[in-house]
This record gives structure tokens, C-alpha cells and sequence, in this order.
């Protein structure tokens, strides 16, 4: 795995990190979903973060479906931990006041 690390630009991982992200299953596949998603160079701590909370490749493409596509990692994380749903965001849209309707809107997550 560390090997694959270094080739994801992830260099000088240290044992913990490598056992937590065991544990966490933050392997070099989530990685490469992550980046294909636009989340390349996560640190350690933030790739944890997204595994630790539930953050996944269908939950990002859904937030992004629901044009929450520029979200900040750790407003993701913060959405899980909050229990925001896309469908929630969808909602939002489909009811709410005009400026859930024009593009990514920062809802303070």
C-alpha cells in the first residue's frame, strides 16, 4: 500500500496514518474516487474525515446533483455529521426562496 500512496502523491505517511487508514479503509481505490470527483491532494486527516463520516463517491455525486457541486471538504464531512441529505438539498431547491435555484448556494454547512 505504501508504494501506491507515493504514487497518489501521498509521500512520508507515517505507521499511524497507515494503520488508521487501514482501519478506515481509506485505500488507494477511495483515493483515485475521491480525485476523479475533484478531490485530489486530501491530506491524510481529511481522507480519514471522509471515511470516518460516510462521506462517499455516491454521496459527493449526489450532493453535486442536487448543485451542491463545489463543496469544501470539510463542508462535506459537516453534511454527514449534520444528517443533510441530497434529497433534503433537492427539497430546498423544489420549495425554498429563489436563491436555492440559481446555482451552488452556500447553505453555512
Amino acid at each position: 500500500m505504501t508504494s501506491t500512496l507515493t504514487i497518489s502523491g501521498y509521500r512520508d505517511v507515517d505507521t499511524d496514518d497507515l494503520i488508521a487508514m487501514g482501519i478506515h479503509r481509506a485505500t488507494p481505490e477511495y483515493i483515485r474516487q475521491m480525485a476523479q470527483l475533484g478531490y485530489q491532494g486530501l491530506s491524510v486527516r481529511e481522507l480519514l474525515q471522509f471515511r470516518i463520516h460516510g462521506v462517499s463517491r455516491d454521496f459527493v455525486r449526489e450532493m453535486a446533483d442536487a448543485g451542491l457541486e463545489d463543496l469544501r471538504s470539510g463542508e462535506l464531512v459537516q453534511a454527514r455529521i449534520h444528517g443533510v441529505r441530497p434529497s433534503f438539498i433537492q427539497d430546498l431547491r423544489d420549495w425554498g426562496p429563489a436563491e436555492f435555484h440559481s446555482g451552488p448556494a452556500r447553505l453555512g454547512l
